[in-house]
């Protein structure tokens, strides 16, 4: 008798058979990780629920500006020349996000508050700086382009704001075994709330939350195969949240993965048959 090997076939069981030891050596894997230091760029004020007020800091800009409320209200504030001026802008709902414009009258150029694809040039224009409780200075750079980057064209103080907590360290496992369970943590910062932020972990993208707790962590295990869209979301006491987004493959076990290739090699004779002489 001679064995004739199939040499595709021989291949994609080894193949296989790498995933299977690959899966089984995974081990768990720090995700993201940032510094919840201030000053940000990109950062999103909220309302805190108390009066907002701004005052008007010293401007180092040439040009002139207005800065605007556009939302959750339309309120004009003041230009960058009224330094020392305090506007209050009275309540508003608490963990409502308030977005701030500031109109160049020199180029006709609105610049905002928050991540950079809301402004013409797709580059963030507003720094801020934590103070207390409350409490943040915004600088703003007036150049299409960036300018100089140093955000001191036109300056305020915000107070009656909230900042979004700040997720710091996710931890989790970007491989895993179908039915495997496995641990998953995450970590966050908040200048308001530092004790009191919900974890949500939503592990298959369905919208649905999987797991919820004030620890950051827990166990799970997924009943399927496939890649999912996993994602945690913090949340403070007023409602604000920061999420993070990443992907996980669950692939079988290798037990299951090797019966498969024993039945494709000899229960359907894929890989050896018999020649007569």
């Amino acid at each position: 008798m001679k064995l004739f090997f199939n040499l595709p076939i021989a291949s994609t069981i080894a193949s296989l058979l790498s995933v299977a030891s690959f899966a089984n050596a995974t081990q768990a894997a720090i995700l993201y990780q940032a510094s919840p230091s201030y000053p940000q760029l990109g950062t999103r004020l909220y309302a805190s629920g108390s009066d907002v007020t701004v005052s008007v800091l010293p401007s180092e800009a040439g040009f002139d500006s207005y800065l605007w409320l556009t939302s959750p209200h339309r309120i004009p504030i003041a230009s960058n020349r009224e330094t020392g001026k305090i506007v209050n802008l009275g309540a508003v709902s608490p963990g409502a996000e308030l977005l701030f414009g500031l109109q160049v009258f020199d180029t006709g150029h609105w610049y905002y508050t928050g991540e950079a694809s809301r402004n013409p040039d797709g580059i963030p224009h507003a720094k801020v700086t934590y103070l207390s409780p409350g409490v943040a200075r915004v600088g703003f750079e007036d150049i299409f382009g960036g300018g100089d980057q140093d955000f001191d064209d036109h300056t305020f103080t915000f107070s009656g704001i909230n900042l979004a907590p700040k997720l710091t360290q996710v931890q989790s496992k970007v491989v895993v075994k179908n039915g495997e369970k496995f641990d998953f943590s995450a970590s966050a910062f908040d200048f308001e709330n530092p004790n009191d932020l919900v974890f949500s972990w939503d592990f298959n993208g369905d919208g649905e939350i999987d797991f919820e707790g004030t620890e950051g962590k827990g166990a799970w295990s997924y009943g399927g195969r496939g890649v999912y869209t996993s994602s945690v979301t913090v949340t403070d006491q007023s409602g604000v949240t920061a999420q993070y987004t990443f992907q996980t493959e669950v692939v079988p076990e290798p037990t299951s993965i090797i019966s498969l290739a024993l039945l494709g090699t000899f229960g359907l004779g894929a890989i050896a048959r018999r020649k007569d002489n």
